[in-house]
C-alpha cells in the first residue's frame, strides 16, 4: 500500500495536535530524534488516509504526495491519457472549463464527468437493492471508510455496499462502454483515492485539486479565456454526490423514502462505525451513508479548504438547479431505462479484503504498568485528563504507552512533575538541593510557630573528603556521597527534611523533638556513617563526619543555619567525627 502522507521531521514540534485529532488510536508514533526532541511519525499500516493531520498541523509538518507531477511528465512524453473529474471540481475550481481547455491543449484526450459515474452508482444501488433486498448496508463512496473497515473493522466488510464508488463506476464506463484504452487520470479532492485506484486498478493517476493548483502556480500557468466542457452530457443528479448525504438524496429521489437511511460524516464517523459494529441489527438503519470529510468531498482532504460552507452550499444549490433544469421525472426514468439497456450491473461490483494488522492484546496489567511509568499512583493523577499528550484521557495515554506508540515523557503532567523534581532535587543524591531545602524549611517554620513546637537545623560534613577523591577518584567520591545520604535517610523520620547544602556538606531540619533526642538522632547518623566503610570497586573507604546542631526558635532560618555552621566549625576544630550543639551566648540574647 502506498505511503501517501508523510511527516517533515524538521518541521515537527512534537505538539501532539496530530495525535489529538487523528481518529486512529495507533496511527501516530512518538519518538525522540537524535537531538533529544519529541517528534511524531506515521505508522502507515494503521493509517486510513483520513487526511485530518494534514490540515490541523500548524507547522506544515504533515504533507501528502499524489501523481500530479508524474501526470504532467507523462503527458509531455506523449503518453495517451484521458481524465475523469470529480463533481467537486465545480465548487473547488470554478473555471474548470478553462482548465480543461489547457489540459486538452497539453495533450489530454477525453474528459469525463464523475457525475455520470455517480448516476451509474445510484442506478446500480437501486437495481441491486431491488434484486437482493436490503439489510443494513453501509454505502461507501469514500476510500478512507473502506480502508478503516479493512484494517480495523473486518466484521463490517460484509456490510459495505458492493457497488463501486462513482469514480470507479466512471472508470468502468470509460473502459468498457466508451472503449477508452488510455491511461486514466482522476482529478479528485481526496488523498485516499490513490489507495482505491491501486487496490482495484481503476486509474493510474490521482491528480488532486491542491497539488494541481500548486503545479499551475509553480509553473506560472495562466489559463486562457477559451473553454472546453466534458466529452459527454447525459447525466442525472449525480453532481450532488459530493455533499454529505448525497447518495441518500439520490436514492430517495428515485425510490422515495421507503427505506430508513441515516448518514454520518466528519470527525464522528469512525466512532459511529465502531458503535454500528456493536449494535444489534434491528436497531441499525437499512442504509448508512458515510463520508470521511465533514462537508463531504467538496471540502475533501486534498481540496484547498479556502471556501466557506456557504460558498460550497451555494455551489451545490446551483448544481442541483442545473441537474433538474428542464428535466422531469420521465427524463430520469428514461435515463435509468437506458442504463438498464446499456450496462451490466456485474461490471460495477467490487469485493473487499481484510488487511492483516498486528494489534497487541492490552490487559489491565498493561494499563497499570503504563500508569506506573507515568508515576500516576493515585485516582487523581490517573484522571488529570488534560489532553496535552494527544489522548483525551490519561487512560487513553496509558493504552498508547502499552501499545508502544507513545511514551511517559510525552505526558505533560509527568513532565511538569519531573521538571519540578529536577529543579528541587540534587541530581547525584536525589535529596533536596539547597534552594528547595530553604524554601520548604520556611514553610515548616511557619507551621512550627503555629503549633508552638521545637525544630533544629543540623549541618554535617564529611571529614577529609578531598582525600577520598584524590586517593580513590571522583567516582568513588560520588559513591561515598550517595551511601552517606542513604544511611542518613534510614536514621531519620520520613517527614524530616534532608538536603545537600553544597559539596560534601548536608543539612537537616528536624522538628517536633527536643534537644536531647535531636542529639541522639545526630549521633545515630554519625555512627551509621563511621561504623561501616563504603565499598567501591572492591576497596573499603573509611568515612567519618562532623555535625553542628542549632535550635530554631523565633529566629529566621539564616540565623539558625549560621549557628549550626558555627557548631560544625567547633566540631572540626576539636577533633572531628563528633556532634556539637550550639550554645547560646550572651550576645545572642540581646
Amino acid at each position: 500500500m502506498r505511503e501517501l502522507i508523510e511527516t517533515k521531521q524538521d518541521s515537527c514540534t512534537g505538539c501532539n495536535r496530530c495525535i489529538r485529532e487523528c481518529p486512529m488510536e495507533l496511527a501516530n508514533i512518538t519518538y525522540f530524534d537524535n537531538k533529544g526532541d519529541i517528534k511524531v511519525k506515521i505508522d502507515h499500516s494503521k493509517c486510513v488516509m483520513c487526511g485530518r493531520c494534514i490540515h490541523i498541523c500548524k507547522h506544515n509538518a504533515r504533507h501528502y504526495e499524489d501523481d500530479t507531477e508524474q501526470f504532467f511528465e507523462d503527458l509531455a512524453k506523449g503518453i495517451p491519457i484521458s481524465i475523469m473529474a470529480a463533481p467537486a471540481i465545480r465548487s473547488n475550481i470554478p473555471d474548470y472549463k478553462r482548465l480543461f481547455f489547457y489540459l486538452k491543449k497539453y495533450g489530454v484526450n477525453k474528459i469525463y464527468d464523475v457525475s455520470l459515474g455517480a448516476d451509474i452508482c445510484t442506478w446500480a444501488h437501486i437495481r441491486y437493492i431491488e434484486k437482493n433486498g436490503i439489510s443494513n448496508m453501509i454505502t461507501q463512496p469514500c476510500p478512507a471508510i473502506v480502508l478503516y473497515c479493512e484494517i480495523y473493522q473486518h466484521d463490517l466488510l460484509e456490510r459495505l455496499s458492493p457497488i463501486h464508488s462513482p469514480m470507479a463506476c466512471t472508470s468502468v464506463y470509460m473502459k468498457k462502454y466508451e472503449g477508452i484504452t488510455d491511461r486514466i487520470a482522476a482529478i479528485s479532492p481526496c488523498v485516499a483515492k490513490a489507495i482505491e485506484f491501486e487496490e482495484i486498478g481503476v486509474a493510474q493517476y490521482n491528480v488532486t485539486f491542491t497539488k494541481l493548483r500548486e503545479h499551475m502556480e509553480k509553473n506560472d500557468v495562466h489559463l486562457q479565456a477559451e473553454e472546453t466542457d466534458f466529452d459527454h452530457y447525459e447525466s442525472g443528479i449525480g453532481s450532488l454526490f459530493p455533499m454529505p448525504g448525497g447518495l441518500k438524496e439520490n436514492i430517495e429521489f428515485f425510490m422515495g423514502k421507503k427505506f430508513d437511511i441515516d448518514k454520518s460524516e466528519g470527525f464522528k464517523v469512525y466512532k459511529n462505525l465502531n458503535a454500528y459494529a456493536q449494535t444489534q441489527d434491528n436497531l441499525l438503519p437499512e442504509i448508512y451513508d458515510v463520508l470521511n470529510c465533514e462537508e463531504g468531498c467538496n471540502v475533501g482532504t486534498a481540496a484547498p479548504h479556502d471556501k466557506t460552507i456557504f460558498m460550497i452550499s451555494d455551489s451545490m444549490k446551483r448544481s442541483r438547479k442545473a441537474a433538474m433544469n428542464g428535466r422531469d421525472e420521465d427524463y430520469f426514468t428514461a435515463l435509468h431505462k437506458k442504463f438498464d439497456e446499456t450496462f451490466e450491473i456485474s461490471h460495477f461490483l467490487r469485493k473487499y479484503r481484510p488487511v492483516d494488522s498486528d494489534f497487541p492484546n492490552i490487559t489491565d496489567e498493561c494499563i497499570q504498568k503504563s500508569y506506573e511509568l507515568m508515576e500516576k499512583d493515585t485516582y487523581e493523577k490517573q484522571h488529570i485528563d488534560c489532553g496535552a499528550c494527544g489522548s483525551e484521557t490519561c487512560y487513553g495515554m496509558a493504552r498508547k504507552i502499552a501499545f508502544d506508540v507513545n511514551f511517559p515523557a510525552n505526558c505533560l503532567a509527568k513532565a511538569r512533575d519531573d521538571a519540578k523534581e529536577l529543579a528541587s532535587k540534587d541530581s547525584l543524591t536525589n535529596i533536596f538541593n539547597r534552594r528547595s531545602f530553604l524554601e520548604i524549611s520556611l514553610t515548616q517554620i511557619d507551621r512550627m510557630m503555629r503549633k508552638n513546637t521545637k525544630g533544629y537545623i543540623c549541618i554535617f560534613d564529611l571529614d577529609h573528603f578531598k582525600k577520598v577523591n584524590d586517593t580513590y577518584g571522583h567516582l568513588a567520591g560520588d559513591k561515598v556521597l550517595q551511601d552517606v545520604v542513604q544511611r542518613a535517610k534510614k536514621s531519620i523520620r520520613t517527614y524530616d527534611l534532608l538536603g545537600r547544602y553544597g559539596g560534601e556538606e548536608f543539612i537537616l531540619f528536624i522538628f517536633e523533638i527536643d534537644d536531647a533526642n535531636t542529639m541522639k538522632a545526630m549521633e545515630r547518623i554519625r555512627l551509621k556513617i563511621s561504623d561501616t566503610p563504603v565499598i567501591f570497586d572492591g576497596q573499603e573507604i573509611p568515612i567519618t563526619s562532623s555535625f553542628g546542631v542549632a535550635a530554631v526558635n523565633n529566629m529566621d532560618i539564616n540565623t539558625a543555619i549560621k549557628r549550626a555552621d558555627e557548631a560544625l566549625y567547633a566540631a572540626k576544630n576539636t577533633g572531628r567525627n563528633k556532634v556539637v550543639f550550639y550554645e547560646e551566648k550572651a550576645e545572642d540574647l540581646i
